[in-house]
């Protein structure tokens, strides 16, 4: 076929003669697939690349108890002084 790398292109015609089928997924989009090989998406004007590696996610990891472990650290907002308050500012840190 002369494919030979990710980024060459291929004919429709030689991915059919040599036992792919293929099958219009979308507008100018046609999917070829074969046992046992690489898949191509195609073009309506026939040229063809070898699809993108499809990757399965993974599932998450979890602590010994069976939910998800998270490292993080609390949210600590400073407060704000009243500027309505006609005394003395006093201003007070909290936790």
């Amino acid at each position: 076929m002369g494919a030979t790398s990710a980024l060459a292109t291929v004919k429709i015609s030689e991915l059919v003669s040599s036992g792919y089928t293929c099958e219009r997924v979308a507008t100018n989009f046609r999917e070829c697939k074969k046992a046992g090989a690489s898949t191509y998406w195609c073009t309506d004007n026939g040229d063809c690349e070898v699809a993108l590696r499809q990757v399965q996610p993974t599932t998450p990891h979890f602590s010994s108890e069976g939910r998800p472990t998270v490292n993080a650290q609390p949210d600590i907002q400073p407060t704000t002084p009243d500027l309505g308050y006609d005394g003395q500012l006093i201003f007070s840190a909290q936790p």
